[in-house]
């Protein structure tokens, strides 16, 4: 995959992790296991989303946990360039351009495809 397509394609890192979260809690970020805002900031996972921890219910989440980028061991700009590109290339093509093992690709489009459902956009 031409890295200049994934720039054109994707802000920056942080803008991305910020739309997203913006997109999910709004101002107030909020335990995504009991809902409580009693939530601490406690730097960044694997995959520089921002990880936090709930005063409340003693747990541990990020501004992925919970949705369907939680558990894949693709790297943000990956994720999304499958999701733009799924519509209109092969699966084997784009698991080629990032040079990725076909299966992890596609069990991520199954689960994608799942999520989004009939979505035509």
């Amino acid at each position: 995959m031409d890295e200049e397509s994934v720039q054109v394609f994707l802000p920056p890192r942080e803008r991305c992790f910020e739309r997203l979260r913006l997109a999910r809690f709004g101002e107030t970020v909020t335990c995504v296991h009991c809902g409580d805002d009693a939530v601490t900031k406690r730097g960044t996972t694997d995959k520089d989303a921002q990880q936090y921890r709930c005063k409340h219910c003693e747990t541990y989440f990020s501004d992925l946990t919970k949705t369907i980028f939680w558990q894949h061991r693709f790297g943000l700009e990956e994720m999304f360039c499958i999701v733009k590109e799924m519509r209109s290339e092969p699966t084997a093509q784009i698991a080629r351009d990032l040079d990725r093992d076909y299966e992890a690709v596609l069990n991520f489009v199954h689960k994608v495809q799942d999520v989004s459902g009939d979505i035509d956009e």
